[in-house]
């Protein structure tokens, strides 16, 4: 990235250093270059190669310039590194006041110095200057300059980077280079490497995970490694990235370099006031830059290093700090009484925030859990509900459902933001329902989500085509389910704050990725915030929902669709359509999306009843017949209702020069009505009523 208009820069202290000798080893380690040896491996404080918990003591130094402003940062960052949560869309730009550096960002990015991290590209240690500082970090070569060729792509710091003879430093994953991938099984020195030759084919250098070579080559907006040298005015980068944890586990392999054996270390930090391992201080002069970490090391056997008297400093001079006081993300969530709703974290807690049940919900509902209110969450493996206990902890990208016997109930929801994590997916051959959860407080297209599988990063539609996972998910919108998709007009499906979605996959072991890309057509964000926005509601929500009208009712190439809504009381179903299409036929096709059975014992839908199309599925969402010359045609469709419902009121909302045309009749009563405009009410009975759309004929 560019080191404009501040670097952060690094002190390196040699001191204490043994000869090390080279062997086969996500990102460097300091102390590792020509003149130490390029394969060091620098380990935090304390590990002597002995396997455990390693408790490094972060403490703040008395006294010290923003003592007291500085605290929740570093408790927030030493909870990131803790969870060693990988993630992409970590980069907020122009969000904090114009001006401003965020101190929570850099000093994630100088933590990494101080537990043995070094910078992922050439940085101003290389003497390097401008974008050049971009590449990624190496030392000279035998001709003793640094070799620099943008390749074919133009983009520094990417996998085809034309770097003659330099000497990589920067540890790769094997099965594709990709900095914002991680190897979820295994991360040891069998699955990373550093040297050229055991590049993916047709690479060329180790790419580093700079933000345009996410943006620009590998498909990954919004995102930077925590260790690439440089920040921004008034940006936040509060998340570590794939590559930033995979060096993190790297180290924790231990001196032997492989995952699972008796020297492998889980490092833990702590927040602290004595027995202090790193200090951190305002002390930089006048001057003399922005940050950094002074470390030395010590050998513990082999390439092998440990820290010692690792301290981090900053300068309350010349530059205007932002500190982080309060949990930045926060969003409400309305219920609705004896309904269920499904929801995910919009705000990622755990970090500023508890990340319990009884954290996140049991401090806003009232009565008494198990009685008055529960969460539950799909075990997708198993195939079975399980009721969380009120100290289980709720994780970002997964689904929930919570239950509340009491009126007028809402939730809010205080942390961080989210980064995006990888999400797994589970799944069987004959197909296997997920329920996972959207990670952003601002909506993304569900044209955009990406699936994540081994080494590939693939966009939705190759993966559906590819057969791994359904192109229709579905929401449950208080009474019923809404089906969506990526393509079927007046279906396109735009995920929001809050939403928790099935998503049925047939491939097992695959991730979900949702990436930060905010939606075309629907930007805005849904949901309570700072800014004072209303409480996002689910009962009868899908009438108003992203996506629920996306794309309009008719375009000019003979497409159109009408919409079917049923509503009685606080139930409400909109999520139903009927139309032509061109790419549709009379019969079954891919935009005639399933509708799942009720969830609830309480339930008001409209269904389209096929139990004669393949499949086991009887009931669907949306039916689409082909283009004709002049639309024509029946859609029978049926409106199902439980004990709960009384009476119903129906309306269709489409174009109007087909609404015109076309009539409505109830098979029931054999009553028929026009659909200008207005509703049909009638009195429901639990079970099925069937109805009749018809145009340009009977």
């Amino acid at each position: 990235m560019n080191s404009f208009p501040v670097a952060a820069l690094q002190r390196l202290l040699l001191a204490g250093l043994l000869a090390s000798a080279p062997a086969a080893q996500a990102g460097p380690f300091i102390f590792a270059d020509a003149t130490n040896g390029v394969d060091i491996v620098l380990h935090p404080t304390g590990y002597n190669g002995t396997g455990g918990v390693l408790n490094v003591n972060v403490c703040i130094t008395p006294g010290t310039p923003n003592e007291a402003a500085m605290t929740q940062s570093m408790r927030n960052m030493i909870a990131v590194y803790n969870q060693l949560l990988p993630t992409t869309g970590n980069l907020r730009s122009n969000f904090l006041p114009a001006g401003t550096l965020d101190f929570e960002s850099v000093a994630l990015h100088e933590l990494g110095h101080c537990i043995g991290k070094a910078h992922v590209n050439a940085a101003s240690e290389s003497g390097l200057s401008g974008s050049n500082q971009n590449y990624t970090k190496a030392t000279r070569g035998a001709n003793g300059n640094f070799n620099l060729k943008a390749g074919t792509d133009t983009i520094i710091g990417s996998a085809d980077d034309r770097r003659k003879d330099d000497i990589n430093l920067h540890w790769y994953r094997i099965a594709n280079n990709n900095p914002f991938t991680i190897d979820y099984s295994t991360v040891d020195f069998t699955t990373y490497a550093r040297a050229k030759a055991s590049l993916p084919l047709g690479d060329r250098f180790a790419a580093n995970g700079d933000r345009t070579v996410g943006t620009s080559v590998l498909s990954t907006p919004h995102t930077e490694a925590v260790m690439q040298q440089g920040t921004f005015f008034s940006e936040i980068q509060r998340t570590l990235t794939p590559d930033g944890v995979a060096t993190v586990r790297l180290g924790m392999s231990g001196i032997d370099e492989i995952q699972g054996t008796s020297d492998d270390y889980t490092l833990h930090l702590n927040l602290a006031t004595s027995n202090c391992d790193i200090n951190v201080s305002f002390d930089i002069a006048a001057g003399q830059g922005l940050a950094f970490c002074s470390v030395s090391g010590t050998g513990i056997g082999g390439n092998h290093l440990s820290i010692v008297n690792p301290s981090m400093h900053f300068n309350a001079v010349d530059y205007n700090w932002f500190f982080n006081t309060a949990a930045p993300c926060s969003k409400t969530l309305a219920l609705t009484q004896n309904q269920w709703t499904m929801f995910s974290l919009p705000c990622s807690v755990g970090i500023s925030t508890g990340n319990t049940v009884v954290d996140v919900l049991g401090d806003d509902l009232a009565g008494v859990y198990d009685t008055n209110w529960a969460v539950y969450e799909r075990d997708a493996a198993g195939d079975v509900y399980t009721k969380l206990a009120p100290t289980d902890v709720l994780a970002t990208g997964k689904g929930y459902w919570v239950f509340t016997d009491q009126p007028g109930q809402s939730f809010n929801v205080q942390g961080q933001f989210n980064g995006s994590p990888d999400t797994l997916l589970r799944g069987v051959a004959g197909g296997r329902s997920n329920l996972v959860g959207h990670p952003f407080d601002f909506n993304v297209d569900w044209s955009a989500v990406q699936i994540v599988d081994g080494a590939l990063v693939q966009d939705l539609a190759t993966a559906v085509a590819e057969g791994d996972l359904s192109e229709t998910y579905h929401v449950w919108n208080g009474n019923a389910y809404d089906a969506f998709d990526a393509s079927t007009l007046g279906m396109i499906g735009t995920l929001r704050p809050f939403d928790g979605i099935w998503v049925k996959t047939f491939k097992d072991g695959i991730y979900l990725r949702v990436p930060y890309v905010v939606s075309a057509v629907f930007p805005e964000v849904v949901g309570a915030s700072a800014a004072g926005l209303a409480p996002v509601t689910r009962a009868g929500s899908s009438a108003t929902r992203p996506g629920a009208a996306s794309g309009g009712n008719q375009r000019g190439d003979g497409s159109w669709f009408v919409r079917v809504i049923v509503e009685s009381g606080d139930f409400q179903d909109s999520g139903n359509v009927l139309g032509q299409l061109p790419d549709a036929s009379d019969g079954q096709d891919k935009h005639d999306l399933v509708e799942l059975e009720p969830f609830d014992d309480s339930y008001l839908t409209v269904i389209f009843p096929h139990d004669d199309w393949a499949g086991d599925a009887w009931a669907y969402t949306s039916d689409f017949h082909a283009v004709s010359r002049k639309p024509r045609g029946e859609w029978v469709f049926a409106v199902l209702s439980s004990i709960d419902v009384s009476q119903v009121s129906l309306r269709l909302e489409g174009p109007r020069k087909i609404l015109r045309r076309a009539s409505l009749t109830d098979l029931e009563t054999g009553r028929k009505v026009r659909f200008n405009k207005g509703a049909y009410t009638f009195e429901a009975s639990p079970g099925v009523r069937y109805f009749a759309f018809r145009i340009g004929g009977r």
